[in-house]
């Protein structure tokens, strides 16, 4: 269980990290039949498994892929929210979609001379 040092809050003993799939580190599963006692407006939202759903901190999946999982109700997966904006539900594979939207160094000079020129524009 984790305990935030702030402000004392415990989470909930049913989550537990994806140990089979290594590249989603910051994935946490619990049972469907367990989320619903800790957030059922939630489960409602997720429920079916074609929809996802969010709240401030994190991002919510019903997975039901297995017959197991459907009789057992199937897992909900949650990873938080900054993770799930980079990679979605795929998980990282090494690169970071962000990586391909990085912007090159500009130096200095290259600024002052862009913000003259802005200004000549302008005037």
């Amino acid at each position: 269980m984790k305990t935030c040092p702030k402000c004392g809050f415990t989470e909930w003993p049913y989550w537990h990290n994806r140990t089979l799939i290594p590249a989603a580190i910051y994935d946490e599963v619990c049972h469907f039949e367990d989320f619903q006692k800790m957030n059922p407006g939630m489960a409602e939202k997720i429920r079916g498994g074609k929809a996802s759903g969010f709240d401030e901190y994190y991002a919510y999946r019903l997975v039901t892929s297995s017959r197991q999982m459907k009789r057992s109700g199937g897992l909900v997966i949650r990873k938080p929210i900054q993770e799930y904006m980079l990679t979605r539900w795929a998980g990282p594979k090494g690169e970071k979609p962000s990586d391909y939207r990085k912007k090159s160094i500009v130096t200095i000079k290259q600024r002052e001379d862009m913000m003259k020129q802005e200004a000549e524009v302008l005037a």
